[in-house]
């Protein structure tokens, strides 16, 4: 990997890492704003469970850029952790937090039941 695709890697991880995850409100008795009839409370418990999932995912992509920023510093970004070979450019392209070439992800997911 050349350090022209190296830097751009870490700019996009940077601003990954650097997103917050917002807080959400979460429903509860005391709330005032608490939906008055059950067609209102469940249309709003389902924007709560729908906003839990994204903050999950944010939070969880939050944390691959970090990983992948760790490993640019260490200078392993781009290598595979399981077989030590280079991960392909066009892996990284496609989903730069990846930190396994794509056999060894086989593999794992063969391991696993994926």
């Amino acid at each position: 990997m050349d350090r022209s695709q190296l830097i751009r890697f870490q700019t996009f991880f940077e601003q990954q890492a650097k997103s917050g995850v917002p807080v959400l409100r979460q429903l509860n008795e005391n709330d005032v704003d608490k939906p008055s009839d059950s067609l209102d409370q469940a249309a709003f418990l389902q924007e709560q469970l729908l906003a839990d999932a994204l903050q999950s995912r944010r939070s969880i992509s939050i944390q691959g850029a970090k990983a992948a920023l760790d490993r640019i510093r260490k200078g392993l970004f781009g290598i595979c952790e399981e077989c030590g070979e280079d991960i392909d450019s066009r892996r990284l392209e496609i989903h730069p937090t990846t930190s396994f070439c794509i056999h060894c992800q086989e593999e794992y997911e063969h391991r696993i039941g994926a």
